[in-house]
């Protein structure tokens, strides 16, 4: 799991899938939250539509965010430097992500 602890219904993807994935539609609101309870700093892109990353900044340990996103939009967590952990979709319902 890179990682990563993950409470979020089957929506955890690995990173070879990051060029395949992108945002689809707009349609399902949903709320996305990640918990940094790692030792490092963790990068959160979200995947636009046409495919490219787009940096949302990130967590440093013991921090959290919460985004208000929609169910087929592609979030990345990130290393420090760039590199891809994990990629997550939210689900219907409003979830967490905990970072280890």
């Amino acid at each position: 799991r890179a990682g990563c602890r993950f409470r979020l219904s089957d929506a955890a993807r690995p990173c070879s899938e990051a060029k395949s994935l992108r945002s689809i539609h707009s349609r399902e609101p949903t709320k996305i939250t990640f918990v940094n309870r790692s030792s490092t700093y963790r990068g959160l892109n979200w995947i636009d539509s046409t495919g490219q990353q787009k940096s949302y900044g990130g967590l440093n340990p013991g921090e959290r965010k919460v985004f208000r996103t929609f169910r087929t939009h592609p979030w990345v967590v990130t290393t420090g430097p760039g590199d891809c952990l994990r990629i997550y979709l939210p689900a219907a319902e409003p979830g967490t992500v905990i970072l280890k």
